[in-house]
This record gives C-alpha cells, sequence and structure tokens, in this order.
C-alpha cells in the first residue's frame, strides 16, 4: 500500500495487513504504555502522600507543642489563683485578728471579745501552721516559711512576699 491508501484505508483493513509480530509488538507497547501510566500514577501518589504525611505530621507536633506550652501556661495561672487565694485566706485572718485584738483591749470588751480573739488567733495560727508544715499527709498547694522570733513573719516561697505576723502568736525565745 502506498503512503495515500493508508491515510484513506479502515482500521480493519491496516490491522489485518499487520504481521503477527508487528501486532504483538504494538500490543505489548500499549499495555507497556498504560501499565507504566498507571505505574507512574501509582509512585507519584505515593510520593505527594508521604509528603502530605510529613507536612501533617510536622504541624500536628507544633500543635501539640502549642498545646503543652498552654497547659503549663494554665499551670502556672492557677497557682498564681491559688497563691492569691490563700494569699487572701491570711489577710483575712490577720485582719480579724486584729480587729478582735483591738476589741478585747478595749476597756469595753466583753468576754465574747475575747473569745473572738482567742479563736482568731487559733484560726490565723492553724492556718499559717498548716501550710509551713513540710510534708505529712494534706500537702498544702502553696508553701509558707515561717520565721520566728522577736519579728515573726510569713513568706511565700512562691513569690518571696514578705508580711509580719502578731508576736503575741508566732515569737519564740529563741
Amino acid at each position: 500500500m502506498a503512503r495515500a491508501d493508508i491515510s484513506k484505508a479502515a482500521l480493519g483493513k491496516i490491522i489485518s495487513s499487520l504481521k503477527p509480530a508487528q501486532l504483538i509488538a504494538i500490543g505489548a507497547f500499549v499495555l507497556t504504555l498504560l501499565s507504566g501510566s498507571f505505574g507512574f500514577g501509582l509512585w507519584l501518589s505515593a510520593r505527594l502522600g508521604e509528603a502530605d504525611s510529613a507536612g501533617l505530621k510536622s504541624q500536628i507536633a507544633e500543635l501539640q507543642a502549642k498545646a503543652a506550652k498552654a497547659e503549663s501556661q494554665a499551670a502556672a495561672l492557677e497557682q498564681a489563683a491559688e497563691v492569691m487565694r490563700v494569699k487572701e485566706r491570711i489577710l483575712g485572718l490577720l485582719a480579724l485578728y486584729y480587729t478582735y485584738r483591738e476589741r478585747a483591749l478595749a476597756a469595753d470588751a466583753t468576754d465574747e471579745d475575747r473569745q473572738k480573739h482567742q479563736e482568731a488567733g487559733r484560726n490565723l495560727f492553724q492556718e499559717v501552721m498548716a501550710r509551713a508544715r513540710p510534708g505529712g499527709r494534706d500537702q498544702p498547694t502553696v508553701k509558707l516559711r515561717v520565721g520566728k522570733g522577736v519579728k515573726p513573719s510569713v513568706t511565700f516561697e512562691s513569690d518571696q512576699t514578705t508580711w509580719p505576723l502578731p508576736p503575741e502568736l508566732f515569737a519564740t525565745a529563741n
């Protein structure tokens, strides 16, 4: 067949004019082309999946680091809030103690005023000493150091704040 004849010939005629070895070669070429394209697509999909997986893993690690930082900040804020609650409690007990002491020392003091003064002193002493006591069954969340002597004081270990305490409750002969 001449070249002009091939362009006008039907596909069936072209195929029938091929030899079996040529048909096998064309079939093998088409099969190789198809399997190669599927293989390349599979390889490319795997590489893109690995890249996506690596990106997601790095994002997860970054988010976990941020979550850990946020948790530590939340714990620090909770501890600061607990310190403030303890300070408020001790200041309240100090205020009650000094208020009842003034009432108990007044000339017109009643037995009830003196009892409230003693009770306020006991409550203040117990609160401060319970938080200053190391170890034990109930470990305090906010630790204090009590400085005794001529000028007793309480120091908060978290921020080193020091407050004077009433000498009549906390002073020692040392």
